[in-house]
Protein backbone atom coordinates (compact mmCIF):
# COMPACT_ATOMS: atom_id res chain seq x y z
CA UNK A 1 0.00 0.00 0.00
CA UNK A 2 2.80 2.18 0.90
CA UNK A 3 4.58 1.53 -2.49
CA UNK A 4 1.04 2.18 -4.53
CA UNK A 5 0.43 5.29 -2.69
CA UNK A 6 4.06 6.32 -3.79
CA UNK A 7 3.48 5.34 -7.11
CA UNK A 8 0.18 7.20 -7.77
CA UNK A 9 1.43 10.45 -6.35
CA UNK A 10 5.25 10.88 -7.13
CA UNK A 11 5.00 8.78 -10.20
CA UNK A 12 1.48 9.70 -11.79
CA UNK A 13 1.32 12.92 -9.78
CA UNK A 14 -2.29 12.33 -7.62
CA UNK A 15 -2.71 14.47 -5.49
CA UNK A 16 -1.74 13.08 -2.00
CA UNK A 17 -5.70 12.36 -0.78
CA UNK A 18 -6.56 10.67 -4.41
CA UNK A 19 -3.34 8.61 -4.20
CA UNK A 20 -3.65 7.72 -0.05
CA UNK A 21 -7.34 6.73 -1.32
CA UNK A 22 -6.53 4.62 -4.37
CA UNK A 23 -3.80 2.87 -1.70
CA UNK A 24 -6.36 2.25 0.89
CA UNK A 25 -8.42 0.59 -2.06
CA UNK A 26 -5.85 -1.99 -3.18
CA UNK A 27 -5.27 -2.87 0.87
CA UNK A 28 -8.89 -3.44 1.07
CA UNK A 29 -9.40 -5.62 -2.27
CA UNK A 30 -5.86 -6.90 -2.12
CA UNK A 31 -5.91 -8.67 1.74
CA UNK A 32 -5.79 -12.25 1.32
CA UNK A 33 -8.66 -13.27 4.12
CA UNK A 34 -10.52 -15.50 1.32
CA UNK A 35 -7.47 -16.90 0.45
CA UNK A 36 -6.61 -18.05 4.25
CA UNK A 37 -10.01 -19.43 4.58
CA UNK A 38 -10.18 -20.73 1.51
CA UNK A 39 -8.96 -24.31 2.58
CA UNK A 40 -9.61 -24.43 6.56
CA UNK A 41 -13.37 -23.86 5.26
CA UNK A 42 -13.24 -27.32 3.02
CA UNK A 43 -10.80 -29.66 5.21
CA UNK A 44 -13.11 -28.70 8.23
CA UNK A 45 -16.26 -29.23 6.64
CA UNK A 46 -14.88 -32.42 4.90
CA UNK A 47 -13.43 -33.54 8.47
CA UNK A 48 -16.86 -32.83 10.25
CA UNK A 49 -19.31 -34.78 7.10
CA UNK A 50 -16.54 -37.76 7.43
CA UNK A 51 -16.86 -38.21 11.46
CA UNK A 52 -20.51 -38.24 11.17
CA UNK A 53 -20.26 -41.22 8.82
CA UNK A 54 -18.16 -43.30 10.54
CA UNK A 55 -14.68 -41.75 8.74
CA UNK A 56 -12.73 -40.17 11.15
CA UNK A 57 -9.68 -38.19 9.69
CA UNK A 58 -6.97 -37.49 12.37
CA UNK A 59 -5.73 -34.12 10.37
CA UNK A 60 -6.37 -32.46 7.31
CA UNK A 61 -2.92 -33.43 5.52
CA UNK A 62 -4.27 -37.03 5.99
CA UNK A 63 -7.31 -35.92 4.04
CA UNK A 64 -5.33 -34.26 1.49
CA UNK A 65 -3.37 -37.20 1.17
CA UNK A 66 -6.48 -39.88 0.64
CA UNK A 67 -7.18 -37.96 -2.47
CA UNK A 68 -3.69 -38.63 -3.79
CA UNK A 69 -4.35 -42.51 -3.08
CA UNK A 70 -3.24 -44.98 -6.12
CA UNK A 71 -2.54 -47.90 -4.54
CA UNK A 72 -4.58 -49.41 -1.63
CA UNK A 73 -2.70 -51.74 0.34
CA UNK A 74 -4.91 -54.28 2.89
CA UNK A 75 -3.49 -56.74 5.03
CA UNK A 76 -6.01 -59.75 5.14
CA UNK A 77 -6.84 -61.35 8.68
CA UNK A 78 -9.34 -59.36 10.31
CA UNK A 79 -9.60 -56.16 7.39
CA UNK A 80 -10.65 -58.12 4.61
CA UNK A 81 -11.83 -60.83 6.43
CA UNK A 82 -13.64 -60.84 9.60
CA UNK A 83 -10.85 -61.74 11.28
CA UNK A 84 -13.70 -63.89 13.80
CA UNK A 85 -11.56 -66.94 13.02
CA UNK A 86 -12.51 -70.57 14.40
CA UNK A 87 -10.86 -73.51 14.62
CA UNK A 88 -12.03 -76.18 12.16
CA UNK A 89 -9.26 -78.52 11.79
CA UNK A 90 -7.61 -80.66 14.92
CA UNK A 91 -5.67 -83.14 13.94
CA UNK A 92 -4.05 -84.96 16.88
CA UNK A 93 -0.55 -86.38 16.33
CA UNK A 94 0.04 -87.59 19.70
CA UNK A 95 -1.81 -88.02 22.91
CA UNK A 96 -5.54 -87.47 22.94
CA UNK A 97 -7.62 -83.97 21.39
CA UNK A 98 -8.78 -82.81 24.78
CA UNK A 99 -4.90 -82.31 25.85
CA UNK A 100 -3.86 -81.12 22.40
CA UNK A 101 -7.06 -78.46 23.00
CA UNK A 102 -6.40 -77.49 26.12
CA UNK A 103 -2.30 -77.44 25.76
CA UNK A 104 -2.74 -74.73 22.67
CA UNK A 105 -5.21 -72.83 24.40
CA UNK A 106 -2.80 -72.35 27.38
CA UNK A 107 -0.10 -71.20 25.35
CA UNK A 108 -2.30 -68.63 22.96
CA UNK A 109 -4.60 -67.37 25.96
CA UNK A 110 -2.72 -64.15 25.91
CA UNK A 111 -2.23 -63.20 22.36
CA UNK A 112 -4.04 -60.81 20.54
CA UNK A 113 -3.65 -62.66 17.08
CA UNK A 114 -6.84 -63.25 15.45
CA UNK A 115 -5.82 -67.08 14.99
CA UNK A 116 -4.50 -67.49 19.02
CA UNK A 117 -7.92 -66.12 19.77
CA UNK A 118 -9.69 -68.73 17.65
CA UNK A 119 -7.27 -71.75 19.49
CA UNK A 120 -8.93 -70.03 22.75
CA UNK A 121 -12.35 -69.74 22.22
CA UNK A 122 -12.37 -73.37 20.91
CA UNK A 123 -11.41 -75.04 24.62
CA UNK A 124 -13.75 -73.92 27.43
CA UNK A 125 -12.16 -76.10 30.08
CA UNK A 126 -9.23 -75.95 32.73
CA UNK A 127 -5.76 -75.38 30.42
CA UNK A 128 -2.22 -76.08 31.79
CA UNK A 129 0.15 -73.16 33.38
CA UNK A 130 2.46 -71.81 30.96
CA UNK A 131 5.23 -69.74 31.87
CA UNK A 132 7.96 -67.85 29.51
CA UNK A 133 5.67 -66.89 26.90
CA UNK A 134 7.09 -65.20 23.93
CA UNK A 135 5.26 -64.34 20.45
CA UNK A 136 7.86 -64.32 18.00
CA UNK A 137 6.18 -61.79 15.42
CA UNK A 138 4.80 -63.73 12.17
CA UNK A 139 6.43 -67.01 13.03
CA UNK A 140 4.24 -68.19 16.65
CA UNK A 141 4.18 -68.71 20.18
CA UNK A 142 6.54 -70.35 22.95
CA UNK A 143 6.33 -71.27 26.11
CA UNK A 144 7.47 -73.63 29.04
CA UNK A 145 5.29 -75.84 31.18
CA UNK A 146 5.83 -76.70 34.62
CA UNK A 147 8.02 -79.69 33.79
CA UNK A 148 10.27 -77.91 31.93
CA UNK A 149 9.52 -78.61 28.74
CA UNK A 150 8.86 -76.22 25.84
CA UNK A 151 5.90 -76.07 23.96
CA UNK A 152 4.87 -74.12 21.29
CA UNK A 153 2.33 -73.31 18.58
CA UNK A 154 3.30 -71.53 15.14
CA UNK A 155 4.07 -72.09 11.48
CA UNK A 156 6.40 -73.35 9.38
CA UNK A 157 8.60 -70.65 9.79
CA UNK A 158 8.97 -70.88 13.58
CA UNK A 159 9.54 -74.76 13.19
CA UNK A 160 12.47 -73.69 10.80
CA UNK A 161 13.82 -71.03 13.63
CA UNK A 162 13.81 -74.02 16.32
CA UNK A 163 15.41 -76.50 13.91
CA UNK A 164 12.01 -79.09 13.46
CA UNK A 165 11.93 -80.71 10.24
CA UNK A 166 8.45 -81.85 9.48
CA UNK A 167 7.84 -85.67 8.11
CA UNK A 168 6.71 -85.47 4.11
CA UNK A 169 3.38 -87.01 5.52
CA UNK A 170 3.02 -84.01 7.44
CA UNK A 171 3.71 -81.69 4.74
CA UNK A 172 0.93 -83.49 2.68
CA UNK A 173 -1.77 -82.89 5.53
CA UNK A 174 -0.86 -79.47 6.13
CA UNK A 175 -1.19 -78.69 1.80
CA UNK A 176 -4.74 -80.62 2.11
CA UNK A 177 -5.70 -78.27 5.02
CA UNK A 178 -4.67 -75.07 3.73
CA UNK A 179 -6.03 -76.59 -0.14
CA UNK A 180 -9.50 -75.73 1.56
CA UNK A 181 -8.75 -72.27 2.62
CA UNK A 182 -7.34 -73.00 6.29
CA UNK A 183 -4.13 -71.05 8.12
CA UNK A 184 -2.53 -73.84 9.34
CA UNK A 185 0.02 -74.19 12.68
CA UNK A 186 1.13 -77.14 14.32
CA UNK A 187 1.01 -77.60 17.99
CA UNK A 188 4.45 -79.30 19.85
CA UNK A 189 6.22 -80.05 22.63
CA UNK A 190 10.02 -80.05 22.63
CA UNK A 191 11.26 -81.32 19.05
CA UNK A 192 7.76 -83.26 18.90
CA UNK A 193 4.61 -82.12 17.00
CA UNK A 194 1.67 -82.88 18.76
CA UNK A 195 -1.18 -82.12 16.80
CA UNK A 196 -1.93 -80.03 13.52
CA UNK A 197 -4.26 -76.78 13.55
CA UNK A 198 -6.09 -75.68 10.87
CA UNK A 199 -8.30 -72.11 11.41
CA UNK A 200 -10.82 -70.66 8.75
CA UNK A 201 -11.49 -66.89 8.14
CA UNK A 202 -14.48 -65.52 6.06
CA UNK A 203 -14.43 -62.50 4.13
CA UNK A 204 -16.12 -59.30 5.32
CA UNK A 205 -19.82 -59.11 3.08
CA UNK A 206 -18.46 -55.80 2.02
CA UNK A 207 -15.11 -56.49 0.85
CA UNK A 208 -16.06 -57.59 -2.66
CA UNK A 209 -17.65 -54.86 -3.25
CA UNK A 210 -15.09 -52.14 -1.50
CA UNK A 211 -12.42 -53.46 -3.60
CA UNK A 212 -14.28 -53.18 -6.98
CA UNK A 213 -15.44 -49.57 -6.38
CA UNK A 214 -12.01 -48.72 -5.66
CA UNK A 215 -10.71 -50.58 -8.98
CA UNK A 216 -13.82 -48.34 -10.88
CA UNK A 217 -12.21 -45.13 -9.55
CA UNK A 218 -8.69 -46.35 -11.23
CA UNK A 219 -7.08 -47.86 -8.10
CA UNK A 220 -4.61 -50.27 -8.04
CA UNK A 221 -5.33 -53.22 -4.92
CA UNK A 222 -3.04 -55.34 -3.21
CA UNK A 223 -2.63 -57.74 -0.62
CA UNK A 224 0.06 -57.80 1.71
CA UNK A 225 -0.30 -60.95 4.38
CA UNK A 226 1.97 -63.54 6.88
CA UNK A 227 -0.87 -66.13 5.63
CA UNK A 228 -0.06 -69.01 3.43
CA UNK A 229 -0.17 -68.01 -0.52
CA UNK A 230 -2.58 -70.81 -0.93
CA UNK A 231 -5.08 -69.38 1.80
CA UNK A 232 -4.26 -65.67 0.78
CA UNK A 233 -5.38 -66.48 -2.61
CA UNK A 234 -8.48 -68.68 -2.00
CA UNK A 235 -9.23 -65.32 -0.16
CA UNK A 236 -8.02 -62.88 -2.79
CA UNK A 237 -10.16 -64.84 -5.57
CA UNK A 238 -13.27 -64.43 -3.20
CA UNK A 239 -12.86 -60.09 -3.27
CA UNK A 240 -11.66 -59.48 -6.74
CA UNK A 241 -7.89 -59.07 -5.86
CA UNK A 242 -5.18 -60.49 -8.40
CA UNK A 243 -1.87 -58.80 -6.53
CA UNK A 244 -1.17 -61.05 -3.77
CA UNK A 245 1.81 -61.09 -1.59
CA UNK A 246 1.94 -63.82 1.04
CA UNK A 247 4.02 -65.33 3.45
CA UNK A 248 5.51 -61.66 4.45
CA UNK A 249 7.01 -61.43 7.73
CA UNK A 250 6.01 -57.29 9.78
CA UNK A 251 9.25 -56.04 8.21
CA UNK A 252 8.73 -57.83 4.92
CA UNK A 253 5.28 -56.25 4.90
CA UNK A 254 7.04 -52.54 5.67
CA UNK A 255 9.13 -53.21 2.57
CA UNK A 256 6.78 -53.70 0.32
CA UNK A 257 5.06 -50.67 1.10
CA UNK A 258 7.81 -48.69 1.05
CA UNK A 259 8.52 -50.24 -2.59
CA UNK A 260 5.10 -50.15 -4.11
CA UNK A 261 5.03 -46.00 -2.78
CA UNK A 262 7.66 -45.41 -5.38
CA UNK A 263 5.31 -46.07 -7.86
CA UNK A 264 2.47 -43.98 -6.06
CA UNK A 265 0.58 -43.04 -2.82
CA UNK A 266 0.50 -45.74 -0.71
CA UNK A 267 -3.31 -46.08 1.37
CA UNK A 268 -2.60 -49.04 3.73
CA UNK A 269 -5.29 -50.78 5.61
CA UNK A 270 -4.80 -52.97 8.49
CA UNK A 271 -5.51 -53.81 12.13
CA UNK A 272 -3.08 -55.67 13.57
CA UNK A 273 -0.20 -54.91 15.62
CA UNK A 274 2.04 -56.44 12.60
CA UNK A 275 0.46 -53.93 10.43
CA UNK A 276 1.56 -50.56 12.60
CA UNK A 277 5.15 -50.31 11.04
CA UNK A 278 3.65 -50.49 7.56
CA UNK A 279 0.73 -48.16 8.08
CA UNK A 280 3.25 -45.44 9.54
CA UNK A 281 4.96 -46.10 5.98
CA UNK A 282 1.95 -45.57 3.96
CA UNK A 283 1.07 -42.06 2.63
CA UNK A 284 -1.86 -42.89 4.30
CA UNK A 285 -2.47 -45.27 7.24
CA UNK A 286 -6.13 -46.44 7.73
CA UNK A 287 -7.41 -49.15 10.52
CA UNK A 288 -10.52 -50.25 11.46
CA UNK A 289 -12.08 -49.49 14.36
CA UNK A 290 -11.69 -52.90 16.26
CA UNK A 291 -7.96 -52.63 15.53
CA UNK A 292 -5.31 -53.41 17.56
CA UNK A 293 -4.31 -50.24 19.89
CA UNK A 294 -0.86 -49.73 18.21
CA UNK A 295 -2.47 -49.90 14.90
CA UNK A 296 -5.18 -46.88 16.00
CA UNK A 297 -2.09 -44.78 17.61
CA UNK A 298 -0.27 -45.27 13.96
CA UNK A 299 -3.65 -44.85 11.62
CA UNK A 300 -4.77 -41.71 9.75
CA UNK A 301 -7.88 -42.87 9.24
CA UNK A 302 -10.11 -45.08 11.62
CA UNK A 303 -13.04 -46.55 10.08
CA UNK A 304 -15.07 -46.14 13.48
CA UNK A 305 -18.22 -48.85 11.68
CA UNK A 306 -15.14 -51.20 10.27
CA UNK A 307 -17.14 -50.67 7.28
CA UNK A 308 -14.74 -51.05 4.36
CA UNK A 309 -17.09 -49.53 1.70
CA UNK A 310 -16.24 -45.96 3.90
CA UNK A 311 -12.85 -46.08 2.99
CA UNK A 312 -14.02 -45.85 -0.79
CA UNK A 313 -16.60 -42.97 0.57
CA UNK A 314 -13.80 -41.22 2.47
CA UNK A 315 -11.64 -41.19 -0.72
CA UNK A 316 -14.65 -39.86 -2.93
CA UNK A 317 -15.14 -36.92 -0.16
CA UNK A 318 -11.16 -36.35 -0.09
CA UNK A 319 -10.94 -35.83 -4.35
CA UNK A 320 -14.20 -33.65 -4.10
CA UNK A 321 -12.57 -31.50 -0.66
CA UNK A 322 -9.97 -31.28 -3.11
CA UNK A 323 -11.41 -29.98 -5.98
CA UNK A 324 -13.28 -27.52 -3.62
CA UNK A 325 -10.20 -25.85 -2.35
CA UNK A 326 -8.44 -25.59 -6.00
CA UNK A 327 -11.45 -23.82 -6.80
CA UNK A 328 -12.11 -21.85 -3.72
CA UNK A 329 -8.03 -20.68 -3.91
CA UNK A 330 -8.35 -19.77 -7.81
CA UNK A 331 -11.81 -17.66 -7.19
CA UNK A 332 -10.42 -15.85 -4.10
CA UNK A 333 -6.87 -15.43 -6.25
CA UNK A 334 -9.08 -14.28 -9.40
CA UNK A 335 -10.37 -11.86 -7.37
CA UNK A 336 -7.73 -10.14 -6.34
CA UNK A 337 -6.06 -10.10 -9.19
CA UNK A 338 -8.79 -8.80 -11.68
CA UNK A 339 -10.14 -6.26 -8.35
CA UNK A 340 -6.98 -5.09 -7.92
CA UNK A 341 -5.87 -4.19 -11.54
CA UNK A 342 -9.34 -2.44 -11.52
CA UNK A 343 -8.05 -0.91 -7.90
CA UNK A 344 -4.54 0.23 -9.45
CA UNK A 345 -5.69 2.15 -12.23
CA UNK A 346 -8.43 4.10 -9.97
CA UNK A 347 -12.03 2.18 -11.99
CA UNK A 348 -12.78 0.70 -8.18
CA UNK A 349 -14.14 2.62 -5.34
CA UNK A 350 -13.93 1.77 -1.85
CA UNK A 351 -17.21 0.89 -1.12
CA UNK A 352 -17.29 -1.60 -4.24
CA UNK A 353 -13.73 -2.52 -3.33
CA UNK A 354 -15.25 -3.45 0.06
CA UNK A 355 -17.75 -5.58 -1.24
CA UNK A 356 -15.65 -7.84 -3.40
CA UNK A 357 -12.94 -8.47 -0.63
CA UNK A 358 -16.04 -9.59 1.73
CA UNK A 359 -17.99 -11.21 -0.89
CA UNK A 360 -15.62 -13.45 -2.09
CA UNK A 361 -14.59 -14.55 1.63
CA UNK A 362 -18.32 -15.32 2.76
CA UNK A 363 -18.66 -16.64 -1.10
CA UNK A 364 -15.70 -19.77 -0.40
CA UNK A 365 -16.76 -20.23 3.13
CA UNK A 366 -20.32 -21.05 1.90
CA UNK A 367 -18.51 -23.18 -0.74
CA UNK A 368 -16.65 -25.08 1.96
CA UNK A 369 -19.24 -25.78 3.74
CA UNK A 370 -21.55 -27.16 1.02
CA UNK A 371 -19.23 -30.49 2.26
CA UNK A 372 -21.30 -31.07 5.44
CA UNK A 373 -23.78 -32.14 3.24
CA UNK A 374 -22.05 -34.21 1.68
CA UNK A 375 -22.87 -38.63 1.84
CA UNK A 376 -20.07 -40.64 2.90
CA UNK A 377 -20.38 -43.95 1.54
CA UNK A 378 -18.79 -46.63 -1.06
Amino acid sequence: APLVFAMAHYGFGLEAAQAWYRAMTFLVVASPCAVVIATPAAVLSAMAAGARAGALFKSGAALESLARGSIFVFDKTGTLTQGRMQLVSLEVLQGSQAEASALAAGIERYSEHPIAQAITRAWTGPVPEVREIQAIRGHGVVGVLADGSQVWVGNRRLLGELGIELSPTLEQRLHALESLGQTTAVLGANRHPIALLGVADTPRPEAARAIASLKQQGARVVMLTGDRKVVADHIADQIGISEVYAELLPEQKLQRVQQLGQTGAVVMVGDGINDAPALNAAEVGVSLATGSDVSLESADLVLMKNDLTRLVGAQKLARSTARTVYFNLSFALGVIVVVGAFALAGMVPLPLGVLAHEGSTVFVILVGLRLMTHRVRG
